[in-house]
């Protein structure tokens, strides 16, 4: 997944499972290592971790979907309510819709770095 906008730029892209030997089962997730590159005014900047389970990426085509003016209301899905913010288990990665049809939607994407 590509967003960009203003001269800024962030690629989001599973590139793997984490354990792709592993059988996974309903109590045990299948976490994917994620790569992110992000390219802004101030700087450019990657990152890999396994942040998202299968069920989570497949969560967010979903959730952007959601909530572009137009194209319907906050959507539930697999007993998950959508709303403006989208936040997984792993405190990586989330996004939050700002703004509306008439000012303009803006998809802002928060990523959290450990040291």
């Amino acid at each position: 997944m590509n967003l960009a906008g203003d001269g800024d730029s962030i690629t989001i892209v599973p590139i793997s499972h984490e354990f792709p030997d592993h059988p996974t089962s309903a109590d045990e997730p299948d976490w994917l290592i994620v790569t992110v590159d992000a390219h802004t005014s101030l700087g450019s900047w990657s990152s890999r971790a396994a942040c998202l389970t299968v069920r989570e990426a497949q969560w967010i085509g979903r959730w952007l979907r959601s909530v572009v003016p137009g194209q319907g209301e906050l959507a539930v899905h697999d007993d998950v309510t959508f709303g403006t913010d989208l936040e997984f288990q792993e405190p990586v990665l989330a996004f939050e819709a700002v703004g509306d049809a008439g000012s303009g939607m803006r998809i802002r994407v928060r990523v959290y770095l450990s040291y």
